[in-house]
């Protein structure tokens, strides 16, 4: 039986795509191929981000003990788990609505011709994300009428490029076409404009309702899971920093004399992805 890298699973509602608002179980995996620029969960993308082995049983047993119907699975990018058809499919045969939420990169080809074939929520990755150019376009012919494809813009140079996408693949008479903005990036009602000037029917515009209910940086794992402690290792207490001076620094000193300083200032610019401020040998 398969084991996979979950860097974190919840219960929440959909933030974005078809069913959003709704309640959905999420299940992300470790790992993804790609670094976009306005990526919200770097944390999760590397070979070494913090994440539980867990068996497609294991999996399977979470989900149907949370009683929600809607499952997404997320990462990084989960097209990356070679063997994940199985935990499909048993999903699917328990009556689970399984999301596939996938960075475009990867074919589709192989899931799209099983009989439990999952929904496909499909990024297309827009200039302004410097991952463009890893597009798999032969994705596009294999989506179907409850797909997604999701343009995420930044700039009016990506809206551009989503209309021209949608126009030359026929987007809108094959699946649903959402665009939604970069967070803090563009302005909702820009796009609106966009819209209208350029006449995209059935194009819709969605925004990220988690990131307006809850902290944009907000993200569902306990602190204890991504300090990648060891059984014996605890957190004794927590700082809190709000400025960030030139010239002060963070000291560490070890039982045996060992003094590390890391600058205050490495600290003021961390979001999701943390910062290891120190690593010292036990002593």
């Amino acid at each position: 039986m398969s084991t996979f890298p979950v860097a974190e699973k919840f219960v929440s509602i959909n933030g974005e795509g078809v069913r959003a608002g709704e309640l959905a179980v999420f299940i992300r995996f470790r790992k993804c191929n790609l670094s976009c620029s306005y990526c919200d969960t770097k944390w999760a993308n590397t070979d070494s981000a913090p994440a539980e082995m867990l068996s497609e049983k294991e999996i399977y047993d979470y989900i149907i003990s949370t009683g929600i119907t809607n499952v997404t699975l997320t990462g990084g990018e989960p097209l990356l788990q070679r063997e994940i058809y199985p935990l499909i499919e048993m999903l699917m045969k328990s009556g689970r609505r399984v999301e596939i939420e996938t960075n475009g990169s990867i074919p589709l080809d192989f899931l799209a011709s099983q009989e439990c074939r999952p929904v496909f929520t499909m990024d297309y990755k827009l200039p302004s994300s410097c991952m463009e150019s890893f597009m798999c376009l032969e994705n596009f012919s294999l989506l179907e009428s409850g797909d997604t494809v999701k343009f995420v813009s930044g700039s009016i140079d990506d809206l551009e490029k989503c209309a021209e996408i949608t126009k030359k693949y026929d987007l809108t008479h094959r699946c649903h076409v959402y665009t939604s903005p970069v967070f803090g990036n563009i302005k909702p009602d820009e796009i609106v404009e966009f819209m209208k000037n350029k006449k995209l029917n059935d194009v819709r515009l969605q925004l990220q309702l988690h990131k307006y209910i809850w902290d944009p940086e907000k993200r569902g794992v306990p602190v204890v899971n991504f300090l990648n402690l060891d059984k014996d290792e605890k957190i004794i207490t927590f700082l809190a920093c709000d400025e960030y001076p030139e010239n002060e620094y963070l000291f560490f000193v070890s039982r045996n004399g060992v003094v590390k300083r890391t600058a205050l200032t490495e600290f003021a610019s961390i979001h999701a992805n943390g910062k290891i401020a120190v690593g010292l040998k036990p002593g």
